[in-house]
């Protein structure tokens, strides 16, 4: 299932999905972890809030509605894909450092769109700045 969610990527620079070069220079990236994905991830936020749906119609606790739902849900993909991101590679501390940014990021990001904060602002006043 893992390769369901990886890309070859260039073993010097595991962030970057550019798959060009020879085979012997390329590695298995989990795709969340990559410089690309910080656009192309709507199908893990569409998850994260069919999963929330999912959850407040199968338990009537108040908690069920709160944020903390599609963070827990958000987290928990950010683990599992940034864990992919390590497992069986000798990374050097700045693509360590790359990578846990861009899953934190990603994560962030995952956890806003599934809760329709608008990050950007551009909804004009009347949009949900993330407060309530």
């Amino acid at each position: 299932m893992a390769s369901l969610f990886t890309l070859t990527t260039k073993k010097a620079e595991p962030l970057n999905a550019n798959t060009s070069g020879a085979a012997t220079e390329q590695t298995e990236q989990p795709a969340f972890v990559t410089i690309q994905s910080l656009a192309s991830f709507s199908g893990s936020s569409v998850v994260i809030t069919g999963l929330w749906t999912i959850v407040q119609s199968a338990v009537s606790a108040g908690w069920a509605d709160s944020r903390i739902v599609p963070a827990v849900f958000a987290a928990l993909i950010g683990i599992f894909l940034g864990w992919q991101a390590f497992e069986g590679k000798n990374l050097s501390p700045a693509n360590v450092f790359g990578t846990v940014l861009v899953t934190l990021i990603n994560t962030a990001f995952l956890w806003a769109a599934a809760c329709g904060i608008d990050v950007l602002g551009t909804g004009g006043p009347s949009a949900d700045s993330g407060t309530g």
